[in-house]
């Protein structure tokens, strides 16, 4: 009676009756008495938004293997499966403006309006008269120069203009007579009521002692309006040789 109360109250206790030879026999638990072994929950780790959110995540998993998620409401298992969320949950997603951006490329690059960086267009006058005075130098040659006033009597210079540009040239080309003498004609061209280029022409004329080619060019520029210019042949020791001429003293009055 005392060892069927014993034998209920502790399994490990062992028995000997009249029967027994005085060996003990060990109670065996059977598979229905026995403990359940515990079931591993898996708990899922959070889906890494970013890098650091993964290698959070990544290091969480090890930490709960170790620690042991045996049954779901085991405190331990809640605290790592916890760990590992705030973890996730922590991780910083940079905002867009902390992203780095690729550089513009040439094709992105917005062109600049039309004209911009680039000089503003002349004054048609002001190029005129670059052109006449380029023409009117005795540097410039006789090619350009005559190049120069058909550009500026492109421009809108006057007839006028032009022949003064070419009387100018003619004045600084003393030196070369025939040249001069090329260019005192070309103006007289040009402008049919302009007196000075056919007074230097008969300046040329009389210098070389011709009297009849300049009575002939005077008599040019008195219809051309040149009077001023006759008054010079009284005192201009230049027109010496045909001050006297009955042809010039009329026009001379």
């Amino acid at each position: 009676m005392l060892c069927s109360a014993l034998v209920g109250g502790a399994s490990g206790v062992a028995c000997g009756g009249p029967a027994d030879s005085g060996s003990a026999t060990a109670v065996t638990p059977s598979d229905e008495d026995a403990a359940p072994a515990p079931a591993a929950v898996v708990t899922p780790t959070p889906a890494p938004t970013t890098a650091t959110g993964a290698a959070a995540a990544a290091d969480a998993a090890p930490i709960a293997a170790v620690t042991g998620l045996t049954t779901a409401g085991d405190p331990s298992a809640a605290g790592v499966a916890s760990a590992a969320g705030a973890a996730a949950s922590d991780a910083v997603v940079p905002a867009d403006s902390d992203v780095a951006t690729a550089p513009p490329t040439t094709a992105d690059a917005v062109p600049p309006p039309a004209g911009d960086g680039s000089e503003p267009p002349q004054d048609p006058a002001a190029q005129i008269k670059a052109l006449l005075d380029e023409a009117g130098s005795k540097r410039t040659k006789d090619a350009r120069a005559t190049a120069a006033l058909a550009e500026a009597e492109a421009l809108g210079a006057t007839p006028r203009d032009l022949a003064a540009a070419a009387l100018k040239r003619g004045k600084a080309l003393f030196g070369a007579a025939d040249q001069a003498a090329t260019w005192f004609q070309w103006a007289a061209d040009k402008d049919p009521k302009f007196p000075d280029p056919v007074f230097e022409l008969a300046r040329q004329s009389v210098v070389t002692g011709e009297i009849e080619p300049t009575r002939v060019l005077l008599q040019q520029v008195a219809e051309r309006g040149g009077k001023k210019l006759l008054k010079q042949i009284e005192f201009d020791p230049t027109w010496e040789i045909v001050k006297d001429d009955p042809e010039v003293k009329k026009l001379l009055r």
